[in-house]
């Protein structure tokens, strides 16, 4: 099953992370995506010549995969306001099966030079969204681990974040709390799950329920440098106590992820 299909009502609006795998979604599923945007680029922009303003140049590619449909739209770069992109849209006719690539210069003639650069597309009523990290810590460093780590990009160089999300997991009474910390200051688009066995999935899970988590994942904006806090309801009655001698047991594990990253995090009182 699809994490999308348990997603919370009002998750379409949600931007999809075009790069899936980062995010340990899953296999990817048919129509899952029909067009794709990606943003690359060398950051953190470093101003070279020692004087106002400085200059980046970064790549915004994007991807038609249908066989029998040619896509038309306008691409938007979505960065900080004290920051000026050129050019901001990027209009786009591909036929099918085909692709473009635009190059974009991104410029500040003041501090700070950290923040969230966005690429985003809109293709019948969902946006697809690709985000680069930008601020002075973040650095690339040789990697020789699994490919799948989540922050490797394809020349095998791994990203070391300079502002990870703070968050934690707490229990109230039964229920589950995450709470999530934004570090930028731009909104951050994220996803929160809860990972539990199938028997914890209530009618979804039939004659095997025993419980039920809901909702199974939270799809969030977080303004910039603030908390939310995100319930997930635990119900362990959908069987009679006499079936256990006492309430279910069972794990589970809070998972997050945010632009290409995934964490993740026991549950207290379960067995994870």
């Amino acid at each position: 099953m699809c994490i999308r299909d348990r997603l919370e009502s009002g998750a379409d609006a949600h931007p999809i992370w075009c790069r899936y795998w980062q995010h340990n979604t899953g296999a990817h599923p048919t129509g899952y995506l029909p067009v794709v945007i990606t943003v690359e680029g060398n950051m953190p922009i470093e101003n070279s010549g020692g004087q106002f303003p400085t200059v980046g140049n970064f790549r915004v590619r994007i991807v038609n995969n249908y066989t029998d449909r040619r896509i038309e739209g306008v691409a938007r770069i979505v960065t900080p306001d004290r920051w000026r992109v050129m050019p901001a849209e990027i209009p786009y006719s591909i036929e099918p099966r085909g692709r473009i690539v635009r190059e974009v210069v991104v410029a500040f003639d003041r501090n700070p030079r950290t923040g969230l650069l966005k690429a985003r597309l809109e293709h019948d009523g969902r946006v697809y969204q690709d985000v680069l990290e930008v601020g002075y810590g973040m650095r690339e460093e040789p990697w020789g681990g699994e490919e799948t780590e989540s922050t490797v990009r394809r020349d095998n160089m791994r990203i070391v974040k300079e502002r990870p999300v703070r968050w934690k997991v707490v229990r109230d009474g039964t229920d589950v709390l995450v709470r999530v910390f934004n570090p930028w200051l731009e909104p951050l688009e994220a996803e929160v799950t809860l990972v539990s066995p199938v028997e914890m999935w209530g009618a979804q899970a039939d004659g095997y329920a025993v419980g039920n988590v809901a909702p199974a994942a939270h799809a969030i904006t977080i303004p910039g440098r603030r908390e939310t806090v995100l319930r997930f309801s635990v119900d362990g009655n959908m069987r009679p106590a006499e079936s256990f001698g006492h309430g279910p047991t069972w794990w589970g594990w809070a998972k997050i992820t945010y632009n290409g990253t995934r964490e993740y995090l026991p549950v207290p009182g379960t067995t994870a």
